[in-house]
């Protein structure tokens, strides 16, 4: 019979464990993202199927931090992260509806 001591040390180790693969999943997911470029073959419909998973990955996310099961800091780097590659994304985007102009701040 197990003590609650040992049950509860056996339940934060093993929700220790579940945050390190959880992190550990998303680094990765995220690293092999940054490698690779957006297709240059890519029309607006791909890039907004792109946009909308980046999105739900980020909730995705959220819902594992409040949940307990990912490290917070961790969560807002991989948040930062994706947030970029979503905004070259919407840059794309923009660029395809004028005409791969995209007007700086301020023109």
């Amino acid at each position: 019979m197990t003590t609650p001591d040992a049950k509860a040390a056996e339940e934060r180790a093993k929700k220790l464990e579940e945050r390190r693969v959880n992190t550990e999943r998303f680094g990765e997911e995220i690293a092999a993202l940054e490698k690779t470029p957006i297709p240059d073959a890519w029309g607006f419909p791909e890039i907004s199927a792109e946009h909308t998973r980046l999105r739900t990955k980020i909730m995705e996310m959220q819902q594992l931090v409040i949940r307990g099961r990912f490290d917070i800091p961790k969560s807002q780097e991989y948040e930062r992260r994706l947030v970029a590659r979503i905004h070259q994304l919407e840059e794309r985007a923009r660029s395809m509806q004028t005409g791969r102009h995209v007007p700086k701040p301020g023109e």
